[in-house]
Order: structure tokens, then sequence, then C-alpha cells
């Protein structure tokens, strides 16, 4: 006997693309909003990094203008006393 999803059928296929909303961007304002939310949520709420994601991190940072708002981002949040 086989498990029985209810309203779930193999043979149906997702046809309607995800509904993303990259296409509206965002002002200087607001992404530096978005960046204080992301460190806040990084300092308060998120898990230790392990060191495949410090290796990640610092590779992109290696690739980056010291002086870009999002390659400061990424080094405060390599900085938290918790991803060190």
């Amino acid at each position: 006997m086989a498990f029985k999803m209810k309203g779930f059928s193999p043979f149906t296929q997702r046809t309607d693309p995800p509904k993303d909303n990259d296409s509206e961007k965002m002002t200087p304002e607001q992404e530096a909003e978005h960046r204080r939310k992301v460190l806040e949520y990084n300092k308060n709420n998120s898990k230790p990094m392990n060191s495949i994601q410090k290796n990640k991190i610092k590779e992109q940072l290696s690739k980056m203008d010291p002086n870009d708002p999002e390659a400061k981002l990424l080094q405060d949040m390599l900085n938290l006393d918790k991803n060190k």
C-alpha cells in the first residue's frame, strides 16, 4: 500500500513562474535600511556561520571593492562575535 498525500499528484507540474519581486529596484535609502535590518537580524537571531559560509563570504569580499556598501555589510557579518 502506497502512502498518498492529500492534494498531491506526481503528474501535475507547476506551469506558472514563481512570483519574484526583483523587478522593482530599491532606492539607495531603502537599500541602506535593508542592509541595517539584515545586520541587525544577523546580530540577534541568526546562528553562527560555519567555516564553509565564512570562506564563501571571504571569497566574495576578495572580488569586491572595499568601499562598496555590500562589501561593508559582509565584512560586518564576518566580524560579529559569534562568527569569529
